[in-house]
């Protein structure tokens, strides 16, 4: 029997529930719902700005599963979230100790990414992961390759040529010259095989960052 594979939406809907788990009060409860048939708001909206009010005061009281469940919140209901990207931000700024190393790279490289500056925006986040004290390399790299992948190459090449592995042109492109230098450094790391069945893929891109973040 086949098994059903959930979709990023549900995982994190089912992981902020876990995070909230909250025992509301009846006059909570009948206050959430008189602001529903009010009109001014659906239901949906309203439980869902109560979600987030409860992640942002466990995340002010220290919790860092909380801040992480809020930066994936701000990212994966940017549709329903006024100014996602700015509360985002402060998140990244005020909760940076909660979020940890791995989870503070990643996130800021959302922040830092906007997609109607790809030039200023890959450039930005090339010199702020390799400004990172190795830690947070592999995460925020590959938040970058699942934002922009020609971003993560362009990452990848400068990192390769810091290395003296890669002598061609860094502009973000997968050329030939890119991809041989991709499977010369897998080769080296003894996982060519992985590379091999894509060197620009996620199981590839892991593994490279991974070597990476630990020379």
């Amino acid at each position: 029997m086949r098994k059903t594979t959930k979709s990023p939406g549900e995982k994190i809907v089912k992981d902020i529930k876990r995070a909230t788990r909250k025992q509301y009060s009846s006059e909570e409860k009948i206050r959430i719902v008189l602001d529903g048939l009010r009109g001014e708001d659906s239901i949906a909206e309203l439980c869902r700005r109560e979600v987030l009010n409860s992640l942002e005061q466990q995340s002010d009281l220290g919790s860092e599963f909380a801040a992480r469940m809020l930066a994936g919140a701000y990212r994966n209901l940017h549709s329903h979230i006024s100014d996602d990207r700015a509360k985002l931000a402060k998140l990244v700024e005020d909760h940076a100790v909660e979020l940890g190393p791995e989870a503070l790279a990643a996130e800021t490289i959302t922040v830092l990414y906007d997609k109607n500056d790809y030039y200023g925006s890959r450039l930005a986040s090339a010199e702020y992961l390799e400004g990172l004290d190795t830690v947070g390399l592999a995460k925020g790299a590959l938040r970058l390759r699942s934002i922009e992948p020609r971003a993560y190459v362009f990452v990848l090449q400068r990192q390769l040529k810091a290395r003296g592995m890669y002598s061609g042109s860094v502009n973000g492109l997968a050329t030939r010259s890119t991809l041989r230098a991709i499977l010369r450094f897998c080769r080296q790391e003894g996982y060519f095989d992985v590379c091999t069945h894509g060197p620009i893929s996620h199981a590839s891109a892991t593994r490279i960052m991974q070597s990476l973040e630990d020379t």
